[in-house]
């Protein structure tokens, strides 16, 4: 039993630690907690990005970090998987699954917009000619320059 008083760091050094987190109190010490896609880092005593195209996020296709997440990126004709981690080729999908869905425009917080009325169809006639992202997990299309 120690009969040293616990010291509150969350409150003595509040803002200073435990940055973009929830800072809890502990006997001794205490605990950051950060949100989904955010890593705590002692050094810098803030929640930050956590990078998860460090790890094997995209197979086949590029991974692109975003603030507490990421997307990933495949080249045509190749789209992502229902996983949405894997660049697969659309021929190896049945027919009814080649065609999808096409909307106009993705935002800066990567969510689709503008989605597209009347036919349905392939994510090289959507790509290329009609918007920015292709299926109901809305596959995004390669940038133009891109070949």
């Amino acid at each position: 039993v120690s009969c040293v008083p616990d010291v509150d760091e969350c409150q003595l050094f509040h803002p200073n630690v435990c940055k973009n987190g929830v800072c809890v109190n502990n006997v001794p010490g205490y605990s950051c907690y950060c949100t989904s896609g955010y890593v705590y880092n002692s050094s810098l005593l803030e929640c930050v990005d956590h990078d998860e195209c460090e790890e094997e996020s995209c197979v086949g296709g590029a991974c692109v970090n975003t603030l507490g997440s990421y997307y990933c990126s495949c080249p045509p004709p190749l789209v992502l998987d229902d996983a949405q981690r894997t660049c697969v080729n659309s021929s190896h999908l049945a027919v009814d699954e080649s065609l999808s869905v096409c909307w106009q425009q993705v935002g800066a917080d990567m969510l689709c917009q503008g989605l597209l009325l009347g036919p349905r169809v392939t994510f090289m006639s959507c790509c290329c000619v009609y918007g920015e992202g292709w299926g109901m997990h809305c596959a995004l299309c390669p940038p133009p320059d891109s070949g």
